[in-house]
Formats: C-alpha cells, structure tokens, sequence
C-alpha cells in the first residue's frame, strides 16, 4: 500500500484517513506494521481526492508503478507456488485413489527360519496381519494363495472380515521336497477378497547348500 505524502502536494491534511483507522495509526506516514489491512483509509480517501480531480493517496501499489513502470501480470514465483500447489494435490489424489481397502503386512513367525518335515517338505512359518479399512454391509471371506514356488501348499484358517477388523493370522507355506530351490527363494503372497487383492513379496527360506 503507498501513500504519496504532503510532499507531492496532494494530501489536503483532511485526516479522514486517521480518523477511520481501527487501529490508529497515520497512514501518510508510510506502512507501518500495526496495519490490518483492512483499506478503510482506502475508501475515506478516494471520495476526498475525487473532489479535486485527484488521484486516490492511499492505494494498492508496487514500487514499480509508483516509478512509473508498468508490473508484470504473471510473475515468475507465483506460477512456481501454484505449479508446486498442483502437484502436491495431484500427488496426494494419486496415492489416495491407490490406497488399498486392506491393509496387509506378513511378517516371518518368530523361531527358527525353516523346518523339515517327516514328508522331506520344507515348511515356512509367517504372521499375516489384516486389516479391513472398507465398510461392508457383510462379513467377508479373505483367501490367500502363494505363488513362486512349484506346488507350493499354503495353510491358513478360514478367515472373515467385518468393517474395520483388525487380525493376526497364522500362515505356513510348505515347498515338496521335489523343489529345487535355492537358499533363500522369493515368493509372493496373495490375499484377495471381493472387494480387493494386494499382492506381498517375501522370501522362503530352505536349508540348500550354496556355493563351493
């Protein structure tokens, strides 16, 4: 906001300005920082000056016009906030529409790594940790499925979901004793209901012998 000043001699001393103020401050003495900006001293002045033929004293400026420069429309920095802005919602919209309705964590059961069974299978304990963030009118059923091992056996219990469920099961994935497998092999987990299917990496560890 700029105030030309007593020393143009347009300012007519009329305190029309002053006297609106709600905070009280002299405005031809320049901005100062109490100013809410709330341009009453704006309006007082403009009837004022419109009298004599003058332009408004007290205004919205740049120091560029008041040199007598013209301000550029578009400016550099505010097209930066705005594309910065727009990407961030645009961001924010992607990773909202991706977000799944169930939330899926599996973690390797606490123990040892592995154990052999009495049919030579290798066995894979993990906890799946389940949590159902979609409203449903109904409980549904959750299946899991595996996959990156030739016929891989995956036991779970049966398990159902309602609106906001939250639980812990125990999984055992056993790989034949025909698998040929290295030390530690990637598979992937499946749990899938009616509604979504989120897909998890781990590995399945065996007791095969690497290197020389």
């Amino acid at each position: 906001m700029q105030q030309l000043g007593p020393e143009t001699g347009d300012c007519i001393g009329c305190s029309k300005c002053v006297s609106v103020c709600p905070v009280g401050i002299d405005i031809r003495d320049g901005y100062q920082l109490e100013c809410i900006g709330c341009a009453k001293c704006v309006d007082a002045c403009a009837p004022i000056m419109g009298r004599f033929g003058k332009e408004n004293l007290v205004r919205y400026s740049t120091a560029v016009e008041e040199a007598g420069g013209k301000s550029r429309q578009i400016r550099t920095r505010p097209m930066i906030y705005v594309a910065l802005m727009a990407l961030t919602l645009t961001t924010a919209a992607a990773l909202l529409m991706s977000r799944h309705p169930l939330d899926v964590t599996v973690n390797r059961g606490a123990g040892t790594l592995y154990t052999l069974d009495a049919d030579g299978a290798t066995r894979n304990t993990f906890m799946l940790r389940i949590t159902n963030r979609k409203y449903i009118e109904e409980a549904a059923a959750v299946t899991v499925s595996v996959a990156g091992i030739p016929d891989a056996e995956i036991v779970v219990p049966p398990i159902t979901m309602s609106t906001g469920e939250t639980l812990q099961v125990p999984m055992v994935v056993r790989a034949p004793a025909s698998a040929d497998l290295e030390r530690t092999a990637p598979i992937t987990i499946q749990v899938q209901t009616d509604f979504d299917t989120v897909v998890l990496p781990t590995t399945f560890k065996t007791g095969a012998i690497t290197g020389g």
